[in-house]
Parts: C-alpha cells; sequence; structure tokens
C-alpha cells in the first residue's frame, strides 16, 4: 500500500481550491448578473396586480364583443329576412295593381259594349 506524499496531497488541495475558487467566481458573477436582471426588472406586486387586472378586462372585452357581435349578426339577419318580406310584399302589390289596371281596363270595354249597345237600341227603337 503506497502512502500519498505531502507534496502530492498538497498539490491536490491547491488544484481543489483553484477549481473551487474559480467555481465560487463563476457563481458570484452569475449571482450578480440574476440580480442587476431583477433590479432592472423592478419586480412589484402592484403592479404584476394591475396587469392581472388589464389581462382579466381585456377577456372580459373580448367576451363582450363576441356577445356584441353575435347580436350584430343576428340583427343582419333579421334585417335581410325583413327585406325579403317587404320585396315579396311589393312583388305582391304590384301583381294586385296589374290586376285592379286590367279590371278597369275590362270595365272600361265593358262600359264602352254597353254604351254601343244602349245607343244600337235606342236607333232601333227610334
Amino acid at each position: 500500500m503506497q502512502l500519498f506524499s505531502k507534496e502530492t496531497i498538497n498539490s491536490k488541495r491547491k488544484d481543489q481550491t483553484r477549481e473551487l475558487t474559480l467555481k465560487n467566481d463563476r457563481l458570484a458573477s452569475s449571482l450578480r448578473k440574476t440580480l442587476a436582471l431583477q433590479n432592472d426588472i423592478e419586480f412589484d406586486a402592484d403592479k404584476a396586480k394591475k396587469v392581472a387586472d388589464y389581462q382579466v378586462w381585456c377577456q372580459d372585452l373580448q367576451t363582450k364583443m363576441s356577445k356584441e357581435l353575435a347580436n350584430l349578426n343576428a340583427y343582419k339577419k333579421l334585417a335581410e329576412d325583413i327585406k325579403e318580406e317587404y320585396y315579396n310584399l311589393v312583388a305582391r302589390k304590384d301583381e294586385i295593381e296589374d290586376k285592379i289596371l286590367d279590371r278597369k281596363e275590362e270595365l272600361t270595354k265593358l262600359d264602352t259594349q254597353v254604351a254601343f249597345t244602349r245607343t244600337i237600341l235606342e236607333k232601333s227603337n227610334a
């Protein structure tokens, strides 16, 4: 069994100490960077609450907009249905007016025939 010499032990201890010092330096610089970033962010609970409230407000607004958009689409459909019904009524009115004009023309013809017939009867009776 071989025992370690004092020089070997001292050199290994110095190497381990150097490695630990380097690791500590790296960890310390990482901690400083993290703290600097955290200070840059300036985390504030009040600001975080305001942001959360704003997000809730945006979601509520989006929900209201969706409902209003659905209402708008329903009103557009209703307007289209009413417009369709109006055009159907106008077409029906035109048909009725055409029938009335036809009846008036027939009445005029019949009046003319009656007048002509009366004239013939009067001439034949006279």
